[in-house]
């Protein structure tokens, strides 16, 4: 075994979001160890200004040899980790506190979680319904957001293989589902496309839904850790209308250009 991963999961019981307006807000984890052969572990924080996209890091707990392993912490005692923050005014909305452990193993190798490029597991890792190798915390308001959506689908794709009646895809309608994750405000979405890259692209053989990441952050909405069924990343921003709750989200396969707009109304 050369590396590690443990298993983070937020105390559910606690408050799922940092309130600015609430430094006495409390919000907790525990981390177990998912995998390896290690003799300790660090647990750390990382956080993510979303304004400089600057990344700062701080330890929690050097040294564990004991898993699982639990934590609570006030907003304010999260804020006193980092010396660049005095109050919750340093906050940004949208900021991000990621947690995440460092593990020295019993042959010497020290395996980093998490650094300035972000979290430092594959993708097999990082989606795995078996264990969760970091969560995060945002800055955020409370989200409620998740349920069924009529899905209407507008886009283009750059690939040369869809027919002139399916490229440009206009109005191409399904059923798009948003399901709550333990982090407040992030949400699987049930087909990241709303069904568009199968409908172009199942003459290479795609079938069936492709599920994504988005996030809600005060009504503002983007797509997060998502990976198209061809490895392009998926990025994208949007809102929810807060009087009807219909949710539009425009997004992008990064690396050669589809672009679509959903609009999600709630059923």
């Amino acid at each position: 075994m050369k590396s590690a991963v443990p298993d983070f999961k937020l105390d559910l019981t606690l408050d799922g979001f940092i309130d600015k307006a609430n430094p006495a807000g409390e919000f907790g984890f525990s981390m177990d160890l998912a995998d390896g052969d290690v003799t300790s572990a660090d647990v750390k924080v990382a956080y993510v200004n979303v304004v400089t996209k600057a990344t700062s890091f701080a330890t929690i707990e050097a040294g564990l040899t004991e898993f699982p392993y639990n934590k609570s912490l006030t907003v304010a005692g999260i804020i006193g980790l980092f010396p660049d923050l005095e109050t919750t005014d340093d906050l940004n909305t949208g900021d991000e506190f990621i947690f995440y452990a460092d593990f020295k193993l019993r042959n010497g190798t020290v395996v980093i979680g998490y650094d300035e490029s972000g979290p430092n597991y594959s993708d097999d890792v990082r989606t795995s319904p078996l264990y969760t190798p970091f969560v995060g915390i945002s800055v955020a308001c409370a989200s409620n957001i998740d349920g069924v959506y009529d899905c209407v689908a507008n886009g283009t794709s750059t690939d040369p293989g869809p027919s002139p009646s399916e490229n440009p895809a206009v109005n191409f309608t399904s059923t798009i589902t948003l399901t709550p994750t333990e982090a407040n405000g992030v949400y699987t979405i049930s087909d990241f496309s709303g069904g568009l890259f199968t409908f172009w692209y199942d003459i290479y053989g795609l079938a069936g839904d492709y599920p994504g990441t988005i996030k809600d952050v005060c009504g503002d909405i983007s797509y997060t850790a998502t990976t198209g069924p061809f490895g392009s990343p998926i990025s994208g921003t949007g809102s929810v209308d807060e009087s009807t709750g219909v949710i539009t989200l425009t997004g992008l396969a990064d690396d050669w250009g589809d672009t679509w707009t959903l609009v999600l109304t709630p059923q």
